[in-house]
């Protein structure tokens, strides 16, 4: 019990003693955001390092270099303890917030620093205050500060630390609307600390475990470029809503563009052949006749037809038409890779320009 009486004690002297620096901090919030910050994310690690020094904690932090440091992220994490804030807030880099429930905001002197370190309050009843704050937490990482959520919505119970709750929905939105990495968080070890025995408190190791970005906007621009019609020209744009970078935009569309193009030069005769055996017959025919009506706008200038017909980033051209119908003219795989790959790279620039210039200053 001295241990849990100590992390109460040192947490509640911490809100009482820090009340002129909190004063300050607020006056010169709007004046120096830089400072407050600064001084603000300095001393809350502080103090949470102190209370896992009283609570015996020992953290071990694996995978932080897969954190980017030159952009905010979303942190997805498990939750089994109270603790999790402190041993999280104490190993990321940068300014991050986190997400709470709203019943924290109403904690005097708390809520004041949890505004400080840029936290969210969510209330889960309601739809259109969760939303808000959706678009809140939005704006923090556009502005370069990381969140932090815990998509359980609760302190997870069960024994074991792998079974995970159901997340709650919207846990992804921000990284969707941001397009910013999401980090997998791991937190191992935390819930023996008070949850387990609680109200005593144990001196106990805990490992944060940091996984391999995600980037939901280049995963959707990559997945949306290998669809047929689609491909790069709808890729580009999203990219540019998204906010991806022009160049992984590009470099990322086309691949997504041209990575279908062997399959369909080398099977889809022999994959058509099978499908005239099925049911699927009349789309065999249908996809053969769209493949044979570019054949006059290509057969003519050959090599060199397909590679124009493929630039031209047109509904009814592209990587995927411009396959198909040199496989069905049975065009020589060389030659129709080289026209392909040439027409996908100019389409590539091409579309860049618009959606990254004209288009870009729109959106």
């Amino acid at each position: 019990m001295i241990r849990f009486i100590l992390v109460i004690l040192t947490a509640f002297l911490y809100l009482i003693l820090s009340i002129p620096v909190l004063l300050v901090l607020l006056l010169i919030r709007k004046k120096k955001p830089e400072v407050c910050d600064k001084v603000s994310r300095a001393l809350i690690r502080w103090i949470f390092r102190v209370i896992l020094f009283f609570a015996g904690t020992k953290v071990t932090v694996e995978g932080q270099e897969n954190v980017p440091k030159d952009r905010a992220v979303l942190y997805i994490g498990n939750h089994r303890s109270y603790f999790d804030i402190l041993v999280t807030y104490t190993t990321v880099p940068g300014s991050c917030g986190f997400v709470a429930k709203k019943e924290l905001a109403r904690i005097p002197l708390l809520k004041n620093w949890m505004d400080l370190i840029h936290c969210l309050f969510l209330d889960r009843s309601d739809i259109k205050q969760g939303l808000q704050m959706i678009l809140s937490g939005c704006e923090e990482i556009k502005s370069g500060t990381s969140i932090c959520i815990f998509p359980e919505g609760t302190r997870g119970k069960t024994e074991s630390e792998l079974e995970l709750g159901e997340f709650h929905n919207g846990s992804f939105k921000m990284a969707m609307k941001t397009g910013c990495p999401i980090i997998p968080l791991s937190i191992s070890g935390s819930r023996e600390i008070l949850e387990s025995h609680f109200p005593k408190i144990r001196g106990t190791h805990v490992t944060v475990t940091y996984g391999k970005p995600i980037i939901p906007g280049e995963l959707t621009v990559f997945i949306l470029s290998m669809m047929p019609i689609i491909e790069l020209r709808g890729g580009l744009v999203a990219a540019k809503m998204l906010g991806v970078d022009l160049l992984p935009a590009m470099l990322i569309c086309f691949i997504g563009t041209i990575l279908p193009t062997p399959f369909i030069l080398l099977f889809i005769n022999k994959i058509f052949d099978w499908m005239r055996n099925t049911r699927f017959v009349k789309l065999v025919d249908r996809m053969e006749a769209k493949g044979r009506s570019k054949f006059a706008q290509i057969e003519k200038y050959k090599t060199f037809g397909l590679l124009i017909f493929v630039a031209i980033p047109l509904p009814g051209t592209g990587a995927w038409t411009g396959s198909l119908a040199a496989a069905l003219m049975k065009m020589p795989i060389k030659d129709a890779l080289f026209s392909v790959i040439g027409g996908t790279l100019i389409a590539d620039i091409l579309m860049a320009i618009f959606s990254y210039g004209l288009l870009g200053m729109f959106i």
